[in-house]
């Protein structure tokens, strides 16, 4: 920690708090003698850190320091922004028989009613509306197919998010290395 003069404000030394996302320089003080807490500093017009001691001099420091953005707040909001991208690709759709077919609760809804229908009469066909408002004849077997589509596109919509998840808990508190990892909870795939 570099020491500054201890008539500076009564500061004895400060550390940058590097772990924080702030626009400018936020540092911790420390009394000279036996370094106790003094609170924070922050400084929204400096860049560099050499330049610390003639701000705390100059009385620069804005008493507020901004909100601080932590390791761990920017790990929870991954973990919460995974859970809408995973939101977002499950219920956006999928393609089967080279068609878009919608995937939101109430189409998975529907192919779970035809699928159920098909099962009882092995003579069953459907005209089933796609994404793009085009028609697809279904027989018995394309309905269970269809079906099957929709649940393989859901769990591997839950496994791919199992995964990122574990990338974002396997992270370590830093801020870099979180950051990185927010285009591909925004890539899923």
């Amino acid at each position: 920690m570099p020491s500054i003069n201890p008539q500076i404000k009564g500061v004895g030394y400060y550390e940058v708090m590097e772990d924080v996302e702030v626009s400018g320089i936020l540092i911790a003080c420390y009394t000279a003698e036996g370094g106790a807490f003094l609170g924070r500093r922050y400084f929204p017009d400096l860049a560099d850190p050499a330049d610390i001691p003639a701000a705390l001099a100059g009385g620069a420091a804005e008493a507020r320091p901004p909100a601080v953005v932590t390791a761990a707040d920017l790990r929870a909001r991954l973990r919460a922004r995974l859970a809408e991208r995973r939101w977002e690709v499950e219920t956006g759709g999928f393609v089967f028989l080279d068609r878009p077919i919608a995937s939101d609760d109430r189409s998975q809804t529907s192919i779970l009613g035809v699928f159920t229908a098909a099962g009882t009469d092995p003579d069953f066909t459907t005209n089933w509306k796609c994404a793009d408002a085009t028609w697809l004849m279904l027989n018995n077997a394309q309905c269970a197919a269809l079906f099957d589509a929709a649940a393989s596109h859901k769990q591997g919509c839950f496994a791919r998010e199992a995964v990122l998840a574990g990338q974002i808990e396997a992270t370590a508190d830093d801020r870099a290395a979180l950051r990185a990892l927010e285009p591909v909870v925004e890539a899923f795939w």
